[in-house]
């Protein structure tokens, strides 16, 4: 009896079996048992301001978390987002700058998520920005112009996973509305991994997050539509025996043919 050709075969059939254990759910997180607490903070040249809590679930099925915050003579920061445990972050900041001078702001949502084992598909985008003088909100007039920029060398968004940014866009803005009161301009879309998703990515530990920085003039308004979205590979609790007994099965096995 050839030992030597069964014991290929056995091996054949043990790799067989950890792909299709690691294939055998494809496409999203785990379901989580309450919604996700999120956290989104907000940061000017002078206050900061944090928010955590639970997602709030809508009559379709769908999640989502909003807030208005504002503070004092810096800021006014309106925002909502739809959110996915799938995991998948969508929604838009809107940001008046109540400061007499240029400031520069943070803008950040964390989304706790189920682990995904690489690789993942992930993609995003930054939607149509809007630039508006702001019609005398808070302590300062409209002077009929305003600029938004990116902060130095800072991309203007950040597609993050476990707080480490894995995608940036929009590197470098310069976006003037200028002449006449209520002056405002646009900047289109621009976005990675289209169809999103599909670049790939890293594996996920924890979180994805969408991180946005820029600078403001006084008395400014901007909108910042953002999209975060990644899918990856879930083992299935009850294979991870399986796949722990093949795993082991298989070294032994290789160690064996290989002497």
């Amino acid at each position: 009896m050839n030992w030597n050709r069964i014991g290929r075969q056995v091996l054949a059939g043990l790799t067989a079996v950890l792909a299709a254990g690691l294939m055998s759910s494809r496409a999203g997180a785990a379901p989580l048992s309450a919604p996700p607490v999120v956290t989104v903070s907000v940061t000017s040249g002078y206050d900061y301001y944090a928010f955590e809590g639970a997602a709030t679930t809508l009559p379709d099925g769908s999640l989502t978390v909003q807030d208005h915050p504002k503070r004092d003579n810096d800021f006014d920061c309106d925002w909502k987002f739809t959110i996915n445990p799938d995991p998948s972050i969508s929604g838009t900041f809107k940001l008046t700058n109540l400061a007499t001078s240029t400031q520069s702001f943070v803008m950040s949502i964390t989304l706790p998520v189920a682990a995904l084992i690489a690789p993942t598909q992930m993609g995003g985008s930054v939607g149509t920005i809007t630039l508006l003088d702001s019609n005398g909100l808070g302590f300062v007039t409209q002077d009929g112009s305003a600029t938004l920029e990116t902060n130095g060398g800072v991309p203007l968004y950040q597609a993050q996973i476990d707080g480490n940014t894995v995608t940036p866009l929009v590197g470098a803005l310069s976006l003037p509305a200028c002449c006449g009161n209520g002056a405002s301009a646009s900047f289109g879309q621009v976005a990675f991994g289209t169809p999103i998703p599909s670049a790939t990515g890293p594996a996920v530990n924890s979180s994805i997050g969408i991180h946005v920085e820029l600078t403001l003039t006084a008395g400014d308004h901007a909108e910042i539509p953002v999209l975060f979205r990644v899918e990856g590979q879930t083992p299935e609790p009850a294979s991870l025996s399986l796949l722990g007994f093949a795993g082991a099965a298989l070294v032994a096995l290789r160690r064996r043919l290989a002497a």
